[in-house]
């Protein structure tokens, strides 16, 4: 399986970028970057778990108008990934979950009176104009990626500060995975895609379990620890 996934990509998300050095060409408009404090930004913890600083920026993206397609990303992408791999490959795109973090009370009610609004348009965006772009392009394997099951809510801490930040959690999980549901309506004959991340990377993780552990004041399953399959090598043929 080939993806070229973020390797080329200035972020993963690539819908709205998160930092203004990076905006390049969006795929979609509507956002500014405004005066707000680190946010979600602050969560972020080195690897021994202590608070990291990751971001110093006085502004973040949010969404500030309806939003509008600005370039054609699977065009632009999808047909690289297709005409240089040499096996079956994979688009990945961001969740509409994720998008949580583009709303903000003040500067996006004008265009979308609540967050789930703009999930909502942020999901019709991937489900109209994104994934049968890439069907139609011969893509035959979808992923959406990093929906807010994990990052902001297996963390006690994470989940303490969005509800300290006025999020109610319990209901913002239902909506999300219902919203995200959507992104495959009536799609098949595709193998759709999930990966459920933590947000881990070199320099520190936003979450501190080491496996997917659930809050038990409601929405996940049970804690268990994730392990890994037991890795698989093949050698090639010898004759």
């Amino acid at each position: 399986m080939i993806t070229d996934g973020e390797l080329r990509r200035s972020s993963w998300v690539i819908t709205i970028p998160l930092r203004e050095d990076a905006a390049g060409r969006p795929p979609l408009g509507g956002f500014e970057f405004l005066p707000a404090d680190p946010g979600w930004w602050s969560l972020w913890k080195e690897p021994d778990g202590r608070r990291a600083q990751v971001w110093t920026s006085p502004t973040r993206p949010f969404i500030t108008r309806p939003i509008q397609v600005a370039r054609d990303v699977v065009s632009d992408e999808y047909a690289f990934l297709k005409a240089n791999a040499r096996g079956r490959s994979k688009f990945t795109i961001p969740s509409p979950s994720w998008h949580r973090i583009f709303w903000h009370p003040e500067y996006s009610r004008a265009a979308y009176p609540t967050p789930e609004d703009f999930l909502r348009a942020i999901a019709g965006y991937l489900r109209e104009q994104v994934v049968p772009r890439i069907i139609a392009l011969g893509g035959d394997y979808i992923q959406i990626d990093a929906p807010n099951y994990a990052q902001w809510h297996v963390d006690g801490e994470n989940r303490a500060a969005f509800e300290a930040w006025g999020h109610d959690m319990a209901a913002e999980l239902v909506a999300d995975a219902e919203i995200d549901d959507t992104v495959f309506e009536g799609v098949r004959g595709v193998t759709r895609a999930i990966h459920i991340c933590r947000g881990q990377r070199a320099r520190g993780t936003l979450t501190r379990q080491r496996g997917l552990r659930a809050d038990r004041r409601g929405g996940l399953p049970a804690p268990q620890p994730l392990r890994p399959p037991p890795a698989r090598v093949r050698h090639p043929a010898r004759g």
